[in-house]
């Protein structure tokens, strides 16, 4: 937790804490491990994906095996951005 006073708080398990107006609450969980190959999901959901933020176009290529070289997927992603909006 982020004060608005600019204090900080870590807690692995909680209950009770008092939040304040202006606090900020930071909560990171793991992910999932899903199922099936990676090699076969959906190219376009990958792309939906990188363009979230969830992963990097490079980090993508890696784990989905796109052919190993993200600038294919920066351009079908930079597509993909423009279409979301």
């Amino acid at each position: 937790m982020i004060r608005v006073s600019g204090g900080r708080e870590r807690y692995s398990l909680a209950s009770g804490v008092i939040v304040n107006k202006g606090d900020i609450i930071r909560i990171v969980t793991g992910n999932g491990g899903g199922y099936g190959d990676p090699h076969e999901r959906d190219r376009e959901a990958v792309l939906k994906d990188v363009g979230s933020g969830y992963l990097t176009a490079s980090r993508a290529a890696q784990a989905y095996g796109f052919d190993g070289d993200a600038t294919p997927l920066s351009r079908s992603l930079r597509k993909t951005k423009q279409s979301l909006r």
